[in-house]
Order: C-alpha cells, then sequence, then structure tokens
C-alpha cells in the first residue's frame, strides 16, 4: 500500500463500526470524514470531491444502494467518481452490485486486512 493521504467517506449508520473504520484509514495516512446515514453521505459527497467511499447498505432515512445511485447521478460525467465500497453483513448478490454502480463489495466484520487489500485494488485501477 504505497497511496497516502486519499480522500474518504465512511457511511455507517452504526457509530462503532464508523469509528473503528475511521480510525483504522487515519492510521493509514488517509483523511476521513464520517456518515451516520445515506442523506449525509449523499451530502458530503455531492459538496466534496472523495477519492474513496466504504458505504453501508443498511442505512435508516437512505440506505447505501439509493445514496450510491444519488450520488453517482450528482456527479458530471466530466469529474471523478469515487471508487465505492459496499460494506454489509449480507451476501450481495453480483448483478444487485454491478446495477447499484458500486465498485467493490467487502463483508462485515472489517479487517484489517480486508480494507488494506480494497486500497490496494483502488490504486492497481489507478
Amino acid at each position: 500500500m504505497k497511496t497516502k493521504n486519499l480522500e474518504i467517506l465512511i457511511a455507517d449508520d452504526n457509530d462503532i463500526n464508523r469509528y473503528v473504520l475511521m480510525e483504522m484509514l487515519r492510521k493509514l495516512g488517509h483523511k476521513v470524514k464520517g456518515a451516520k446515514h445515506g442523506k449525509e453521505a449523499v451530502q458530503l459527497a455531492t459538496q466534496y470531491s472523495y477519492d474513496m467511499i466504504f458505504m453501508d447498505l443498511r442505512m435508516p432515512e437512505l440506505g447505501g444502494i439509493e445514496a450510491v445511485q444519488q450520488i453517482r447521478s450528482s456527479i458530471s460525467e466530466h469529474e471523478k467518481q469515487p471508487y465505492i465500497i459496499a460494506c454489509s453483513t449480507d451476501l450481495l448478490n453480483v448483478d444487485l452490485l454491478s446495477e447499484s454502480k458500486m465498485n467493490a463489495y467487502i463483508s462485515k466484520p472489517l479487517r484489517k486486512r480486508v480494507i488494506e487489500e480494497a486500497l490496494s485494488d483502488w490504486e492497481d485501477l489507478r
């Protein structure tokens, strides 16, 4: 993992999950912001350009899939789209992942090794 200082948004309604992931990413050298629900994630993602978003799928007010669709549609084709990783305890249908325009999926509980692999995958795509 070479890249540092990525701008990363964490959207998760569980305070502990959000905090743990934010701290893991900060210790890896990234700038991290948290959102407590899908609506807040959409607001933040439309106000600021993030390199990556970790999106919980089941959140109040606006679920992760709907939030991603709104984020993707709010960014013009000439702007950089964030790399979005779905995070869930549920098994995710691969077709749903594709339809929702998410780039990757990781299951909870999140582990440091899995997070580092996701960051490495993003780096390989750049």
